[in-house]
């Protein structure tokens, strides 16, 4: 559940302009590549707010759980919501960058600045609680261990991978990502992602042996590539001639069919549960939200900053935690069992015998007050100190970049 802040990138770096530009050389509409965007940062917010629900329900008190409404089973999406925006920023900031120099070092340093500080000081914090990482340790370290329960083909013994292998898979996309945008000519890249995107389907489908685990299919690196390839294919549309007008166009429809798709696929599974899914209606599903995330995130982008629905995404709530959600993803489980252990035998027992939709909500309010807040405090006593390095490691507008500008400069 990635959730890495990938559009601090995109804010703190130079800006770039980026134009549509024709093979003839005549330009369209104008595009900041990292012109700062509040709506993702709103929807980063929604993602952690979906993860958060999920675990109260499947972590909390028992009376909380019953209490849940049933689409917070759902809950776990918000790690797909991650990947898509993970896939669309990381490309934008790519490509706005791809022939400047440094493009290398400048990417990998600010990605290791950003990730391995909080990440290193979760899994300390981990084995102070619990006394160990679980198996395997060295996999936790050296962020392979979704591999490891790929093979277990279930959860395993309790470790930080319970919680992290969706950081895994987004580091393990952020090693290879740069090196194929690097390479590769816009045209090429859009084939790459249509063919990650069917590939992953297909892998998903090919893991439906008899003896399957749906589990298997959700913690894959290559059956979840297809998320970031789709946000990548956004950022690229921004990037082509007919991109605007294809982004106000297409994203709505798209969004209609990807939810009534994974609408179908739960009335006939009768579940929100990933792993209560049949692994062929599971894979399947995984393709509709990524649709779904994807063209809903291009329907906002796509439009002025004055509409309803994107000024609802950049309220100052949702961005709030969005701005903090890659803590608040690390930090929240802690908290949900610590505060179980309060409404199930501490002070807070007697919820338990009130209104249930009450009980819920007071836990709903701890938990969210107490994961913001501790996010907070580990922004301002640790986390902003690596951040700040990233000054060292500026992002340079690109040769293409420039180029763009100039020849929209001239044509306006």
């Amino acid at each position: 559940m990635s959730e890495t802040n990938a559009l601090d990138d995109a804010r703190n770096g130079p800006v770039v302009a980026v134009t549509h530009a024709t093979t003839s050389g005549t330009a369209a509409v104008p595009l900041d590549h990292s012109e700062r965007l509040p709506a993702l940062d709103g929807l980063r917010g929604i993602a952690v707010i979906l993860v958060i629900l999920f675990h109260c329900m499947i972590n909390g008190p028992r009376h909380v759980a019953s209490a849940s409404p049933l689409w917070a089973g759902l809950g776990w999406s918000g790690v797909d919501l991650f990947f898509v925006l993970s896939g669309f920023l990381i490309t934008r900031i790519l490509l706005g960058t791809r022939d400047a120099p440094g493009y290398f070092k400048n990417f990998y340093a600010r990605r290791v600045l950003r990730i391995f500080p909080i990440f290193y000081l979760y899994l300390l914090g981990f084995y102070w609680l619990h006394g160990g990482l679980g198996d395997a340790p060295w996999l936790q370290l050296t962020h392979l261990s979704n591999f490891y329960l790929q093979q277990l083909g279930n959860w395993g013994p309790r470790s930080p991978a319970n919680l992290t292998w969706s950081l895994y898979i987004e580091e393990q996309y952020y090693l290879v990502w740069p090196f194929v945008v690097y390479h590769l000519t816009d045209k090429r890249l859009r084939l790459i992602c249509w063919t990650m995107i069917v590939g992953a389907l297909l892998i998903r489908l090919s893991l439906l042996a008899p003896d399957a685990s749906t589990f298997s299919i959700y913690v894959s690196t290559l059956a979840r590539i297809d998320t970031f390839a789709m946000g990548a294919l956004v950022a690229l549309g921004l990037r082509s001639p007919q991109g605007p007008a294809a982004l106000k166009r297409w994203p709505l429809p798209l969004f209609a069919v990807g939810i009534i798709a994974a609408g179908a696929v739960i009335h006939t599974q009768q579940t929100f549960f990933f792993w209560r899914m049949a692994s062929g209606a599971l894979a399947i599903f995984l393709s509709c939200l990524a649709l779904t995330f994807a063209s809903g995130l291009a329907l906002i982008i796509s439009h002025g900053s004055s509409t309803p629905v994107k000024r609802l995404f950049a309220n100052a709530v949702l961005r709030k935690f969005g701005q903090h959600s890659y803590a608040m993803y690390l930090i929240h489980v802690e908290v949900i069992v610590g505060l179980r252990w309060l409404f199930d035998k501490g002070p807070l027992r007697f919820f338990a015998t009130v209104y249930p939709p009450l009980s819920l909500l007071a836990f709903w309010a701890l938990a969210f007050t107490l994961t913001l807040g501790a996010a907070v405090v580990v922004w301002h006593v640790f986390e902003k100190r690596f951040l700040a390095l990233k000054r060292y490691f500026e992002y340079s507008p690109s040769l293409e970049g420039q180029a763009r500008a100039r020849a929209g400069s001239l044509q306006g």
